[in-house]
């Protein structure tokens, strides 16, 4: 019997890896240092657009009762992006009671009172903030930015609560249409009323149809 030796190569491959991107710089000098261009991590940061820019800076959550949102319009970027200390602002307090003297009789003075103001740059979001009153004694309290010089006004509007909830009692929102004002507050102000009776009701009339028939 003839025995049969067969040795088997292996062949070797090679696999290609791609470089990584360039890179752009190693050290600042090689980087535009006349435009505030400053080398991290092999890129070149700095030398920001010209401006002007808009920024609106937020409290954590946690404090929202305790520090207010500021919107800030800045004539450009500083070179090297550090822009420094922001301090936000404590908001003010408007307080008081929502009041029905006349219309509203005995019934609970439940309402939602939504208040409104448009940014102060262009596409920014509007400010919106809703509250609600306590319903035994239509108490609330306002938590907002102060209105500073040449900054747009608050509108306010009260909403007559519990409209679609049925119940053995009569709520005012059967009674009175929602209140719309306007509010311009750089302090603390206590001791409001916001009269629901001031509101006139305006009657609707007309017949809903099918549009198919």
């Amino acid at each position: 019997m003839t025995k049969l030796l067969v040795l088997v190569s292996g062949l070797a491959g090679c696999l290609s890896v791609p470089d990584g991107p360039p890179v752009e710089c190693k050290v600042t000098s090689e980087c535009n240092t006349d435009a505030g261009e400053v080398c991290d991590e092999g890129v070149c940061y700095g030398d920001p657009p010209p401006g002007p820019f808009a920024a609106l800076i937020t409290p954590p959550g946690k404090r929202k009762s305790e520090l207010v949102a500021r919107e800030m319009l800045l004539d450009g970027l500083p070179q090297d992006g550090y822009f420094g200390t922001f301090e936000l602002e404590k908001p003010v307090t408007f307080s008081g009671q929502i009041v029905c003297p006349n219309e509203c009789g005995a019934s609970e003075l439940a309402a939602t009172i939504v208040v409104t103001r448009p940014s102060g740059f262009v596409g920014g979001p509007l400010f919106r903030q809703v509250f609600d009153t306590e319903p035994r004694t239509g108490a609330f309290q306002l938590v907002l930015p102060p209105v500073r010089a040449g900054e747009a006004e608050y509108t306010v509007t009260v909403n007559p609560g519990k409209r679609d909830q049925p119940g053995t009692t009569t709520s005012i929102a059967e009674l009175v249409p929602p209140l719309r004002t306007t509010l311009s507050i750089d302090k603390n102000e206590t001791g409001k009323t916001l009269d629901l009776g001031e509101a006139v009701p305006l009657a609707i009339t007309g017949t809903i149809v099918d549009a198919q028939d």
